[in-house]
């Protein structure tokens, strides 16, 4: 593998990709049932937001064990967003035939502009360094 992203990161976005589509099969499901909608709709997103957070906790971790990035929670994060995005996309055109996917676009607008001011420090943090390490520590 290599050394900036380990297998740990692969099984990230696999175990992402899996949840994604676990949460829109709920929502497809529950929109096929309007009584218990509402109750399907809150246990299914608050399962998801569990999940992504400890999948993304457990496999980020591992990732940063096994690979030589300072920051590894950038690759984990802008996974995330593009995982989610493409799939969520993809299944409100395609399964659910929504004509209006503004809310959609607006969750990746916001997350996107987190994403930003995430991916900040990372480069500013990568600036000073060369194959991780300090660049004054090497030429000292």
């Amino acid at each position: 593998m290599s050394k900036y992203i380990s297998k740990y990161f692969w099984l990230f976005c696999l175990a992402a990709i899996t949840l994604t589509m676990l949460l829109y099969g709920a929502i497809y499901w529950a929109m096929q049932r309007p009584a218990d909608r509402n109750i399907v709709f809150l246990i299914a997103s608050s399962a998801y937001a569990v999940a992504m957070f400890f999948s993304g906790w457990h496999f980020g971790k591992q990732n940063g064990i096994h690979s030589d990035v300072s920051d590894n929670g950038i690759f984990i994060h802008s996974a995330s967003y593009i995982i989610w995005g493409t799939i969520s996309l993809a299944w409100m055109t395609l399964a659910f035939d929504v004509v209006n996917i503004a809310p959609v676009l607006s969750v990746l607008f916001f997350w996107g502009i987190g994403l930003f001011f995430h991916i900040l420090p990372f480069i500013k943090g990568n600036d000073d360094r060369m194959n991780g390490y300090v660049k004054e520590e090497i030429f000292e």
